[in-house]
């Protein structure tokens, strides 16, 4: 199931954690809030740092993306690593090449854009529980979406693993494709200006919706699904996994396309942190509504009245599964998709452009995995 993205989900729950009872609810609203959402891997591609700034206009709050003066990060031994901001993607990032330690404490420090500075509660590198098997099977009715009122075929993610049982353990499940891009560019009702250096209107794209270009090279773009999956070990404590849902990717294109399973060794509190927050963004309507509760995150200012925060920055061991599959030898029908190219023709003696492989979650590298 889909669910609103951490930062939105967050600004909903504050509206709803005074709705519990039947009366007319008084909302008050707060602006200001500095929304943290970020996690440090031992995958180094999977640790990142979000941060927004809640703005309310009228009665609705507006999410703006915000730099703050720095973020770093800091062990129990008092060592510090800086994290870098990154201009496409709006989010920060450790150094390439950074490993954190297992079993070593981490928090995250930042100073946001106003001088407040702001701590998250440190949490230990915990060890990787390394996923044995992933099994992908394909459902032509896999679940019902009411936004398209249909019935939605989908490849389902299934893993095992062997839970440890010396201790108790908390999982986050994440997943994400990468799949070939052939077109780097679209102009719509316009089209690329190679001394512009971007789309114009008009032209000869005054009568075509739409002209593509394609990528000057290989190029692969990452998808990375924002279901929330959790597992805890409270039934299961050392036994063997298998067969454990972790997630659910629409057939909706057609081609090869990689899929990726990940299993997240988290900590009993962002665990729970989390599960209130998939609770409260899918059990939040009909009879058997969750009931509103209480969204304790870890990240405060250091200086109580200096700063208001609401987030998570969790410290989590993740083990990877890969699987790749053409879609077009599936024995099923996809959802309805736009597999129309339009290239743009320019005039003689000007040659079609060729876009770059670039952008947010783009590479031109091939994926591991990537099979030719």
């Amino acid at each position: 199931m889909r669910i609103l993205s951490t930062a939105s989900t967050c600004l909903l729950l504050l509206i709803l954690a005074s709705c519990a009872e039947a009366v007319e609810p008084e909302y008050r609203f707060r602006e200001g809030f500095l929304l943290v959402d970020g996690r440090l891997s031992n995958l180094s591609e999977n640790s990142y740092l979000d941060l927004k700034r809640a703005e309310l206009v009228g009665r609705q709050y507006v999410l703006q993306d915000i730099m703050a003066q720095e973020v770093t990060l800091v062990s129990k031994g008092g060592e510090t690593t800086s994290w870098d901001y990154d201009p496409e993607r709006l989010r920060y990032y450790p150094p390439t090449g950074f490993n954190p330690v297992t079993g070593e404490e981490y928090f995250i420090r930042l100073t946001d854009e106003e001088g407040f500075t702001y701590e998250s509660k440190p949490e230990v590198m915990p060890e990787v529980v390394e996923m044995s098997r992933l099994d992908v099977r394909f459902a032509q009715e896999s679940y019902f979406s009411e936004e398209l009122d249909r019935f939605v075929p989908a490849f389902e993610l299934y893993i095992d693993f062997e839970e440890p049982a010396a201790t108790q353990d908390f999982y986050r499940l994440n997943y994400s494709s990468w799949e070939s891009v052939a077109i780097c560019l679209s102009c719509y009702y316009g089209f690329f200006d190679i001394w512009v250096g971007e789309c114009v209107p008009g032209g000869r794209g005054d009568d075509v919706p739409r002209f593509d270009y394609a990528c000057n090279g290989g190029c692969w773009q990452l998808e990375r699904y924002p279901d929330i999956n959790l597992y805890s070990d409270e039934f299961s404590n050392g036994n063997s996994i298998e067969g454990l849902f972790a997630g659910q990717i629409d057939f909706d294109y057609s081609g090869r396309i990689l899929m990726i399973s990940e299993l997240e060794r988290i900590s009993a509190a962002a665990y729970n942190y989390t599960k209130v927050l998939a609770d409260q963004g899918i059990n939040s309507n009909g009879l058997n509504a969750t009931l509103p509760a209480s969204l304790d995150g870890n990240v405060d200012p250091i200086i109580d009245g200096q700063g208001l925060s609401l987030g998570y920055f969790s410290v989590g061991a993740s083990s990877e599964q890969r699987f790749i599959l053409n879609r077009d030898t599936i024995d099923g029908f996809p959802l309805p998709f736009d597999n129309d190219i339009n290239y743009d023709i320019p005039p003689f003696p000007q040659f079609p452009y060729e876009h770059p492989c670039e952008g947010p979650n783009r590479s031109p590298d091939r994926p591991e995995g990537w099979e030719f």
